[in-house]
């Protein structure tokens, strides 16, 4: 008799360690779940991330071709202000030249 009480006893055991398994399986699910749900969202902002570095760097080179064309404006500009002065320094010689004949 004492064979099958003891079988009786380890069976009640099993069954309880059968459902701790159980649960524990449920929780690994859960935090499989929220594991996943973390890690679809991580990737969502990796991915939201290298969309705003790649609008940057456009920004950036929007930025440095903007940058290049006013440089060559202003390049362009002196050179006209060098003509315009080189005109003027001419025509002032010319007077002071017309002026010193007067005198």
């Amino acid at each position: 008799m004492a064979g099958i009480g003891d079988a009786i006893d380890w069976g009640k055991k099993l069954l309880q360690i059968s459902g701790r398994i159980d649960k524990n399986a449920e929780r690994i699910d859960s935090s499989s779940e929220h594991i996943k749900a973390l890690n679809r969202r991580v990737n969502q902002l990796v991915g939201y991330v290298k969309e705003l570095k790649h609008q940057l760097d456009l920004e950036r080179q929007k930025n440095v071709s903007l940058q290049e064309k006013h440089q060559l404006e202003i390049k362009q500009y002196q050179t006209e202000l060098n003509a315009y002065k080189s005109d003027l320094d001419l025509r002032l010689e010319s007077l002071k030249l017309k002026c010193s004949n007067v005198i």
